[in-house]
């Protein structure tokens, strides 16, 4: 493997409401060791694409978001927002007691030109070992 991946992303979207202020704030997300990036941006199109790096090197070039069959351009960003968490919850079961919660989040909220509206959340996890 030419590589291995310390952090986790997950990538989640949901279909909701929308504020109806636009948000400047910046359109990437770090994990909170700072070794993986995830940026998200719009082409002249709208159409929405990722990438990632880890380390300062590539490993996800710039890939195309969107929802099949005729959600894949035309959108506008709406919004942005950042959240950071660190804390812990308790497990009953299993080797450790206390679980850690530790993660940084962009949701990025985007309208389609059909009028939808869809926010997509990237989180970046805190590796456990």
């Amino acid at each position: 493997m030419l590589f291995q991946v310390k952090s986790l992303l997950v990538f989640a979207a949901a279909l909701m409401a929308m504020p109806n202020s636009s948000n400047a704030a910046e359109m990437m997300v770090k994990s909170p060791n700072g070794s993986v990036v995830l940026e998200i941006g719009l082409n002249k199109q709208g159409e929405p694409s990722y990438s990632v790096d880890v380390g300062g090197k590539p490993i996800v070039l710039s890939s195309g978001l969107g929802f099949e069959p005729k959600l894949t351009s035309g959108f506008e960003i709406v919004s942005t927002a950042n959240r950071s968490v660190r804390e812990s919850w308790k497990f009953k079961f299993g080797e450790l007691s206390e679980i850690p919660d530790k993660f940084n989040e962009l949701t990025v909220s985007l309208r389609h030109k059909s009028g939808l509206k869809v926010a997509i959340a990237f989180k970046q996890l805190v590796p456990t070992n």
